[in-house]
């Protein structure tokens, strides 16, 4: 049986687009472990399938959050080596919970719910391209800008309410509550690409799924934590006319 209060997590850094989500999610990753979470960090050329496949074994995590590129079949780690594949890796997440940060894993018959079908608890991602940044003059060409800022924060915070002890569905409602204040920040301010970020939070909340068990979860802490409003940034990509970053 799994054992609570760990996860592990991967976080490839190949690219730009990894790189900046290497480093984001390290920081969140630093504030989990000071509170008491115990977490196995597979960063770099460790977020790869053996090592990934090692640490399940070894430690039995209650939880797995995933970084990286994805689509509709399968999940991808350092140099965009395959980690995870509909059809052959589900018996490794049975009894766990599963958060892909990721493009597409959570589409109808794909991946995430391949897993889930297959005896996860619950699985975490997203239908859609995941937006994750605005690829703009308006915003440094850095992994801290509001854009990028503003746009992770919904994901950093299911992780945040995972770790405070709530279920995945309330920690999904927790997401969307944070997108939905960051949407009324965006309309309000002025901003050039208000638009555009708007738009991409839309797009983030409205296409989030669970699959499994609703009222699953892992961690309970004495002190609560606060959702971070920091995260990752992947490569750049034009749709519906706008310049975005996407996973």
């Amino acid at each position: 049986m799994p054992t609570e209060r760990t996860m592990v997590c991967t976080r490839p850094n190949f690219d730009t687009a990894t790189q900046y989500a290497s480093y984001w999610v390290g920081i969140t990753l630093r504030v989990l472990e000071e509170s008491g979470l115990r977490i196995t960090d597979l960063s770099g050329d460790l977020a790869i399938k053996d090592k990934l496949v090692e640490a399940l074994l070894n430690y039995d995590p209650i939880a797995y959050w995933g970084v990286g590129h994805g689509n509709e079949t399968q999940f991808a780690g350092q140099d965009g080596y395959i980690m995870l594949e509909k059809e052959v890796d589900e018996c490794l997440f049975i009894e766990r919970i599963v958060h892909l940060t990721s493009c597409l894993t959570g589409v109808d018959n794909g991946l995430l719910e391949s897993i889930a079908n297959a005896g996860a608890l619950a699985t975490i991602g997203y239908s859609v391209d995941l937006i994750v940044g605005v690829a703009t003059g308006n915003f440094p060409d850095e992994p801290i800008n509001e854009a990028t800022k503003s746009l992770l924060a919904p994901d950093i915070t299911i992780e945040i309410a995972l770790a405070d002890g709530m279920t995945v569905v309330d920690a999904l409602l927790s997401s969307d509550e944070v997108a939905n204040v960051e949407i009324e920040r965006w309309r309000k301010s002025g901003h050039p690409d208000a638009d555009i970020m708007i738009w991409a939070h839309i797009n983030n909340r409205d296409n989030k799924v669970l699959y499994g068990l609703a009222q699953a979860e892992y961690r309970t802490l004495a002190e609560p934590l606060h959702p971070i409003s920091a995260f990752a940034c992947v490569a750049s990509v034009t749709s519906l006319g706008l310049a975005v970053i996407k996973w």
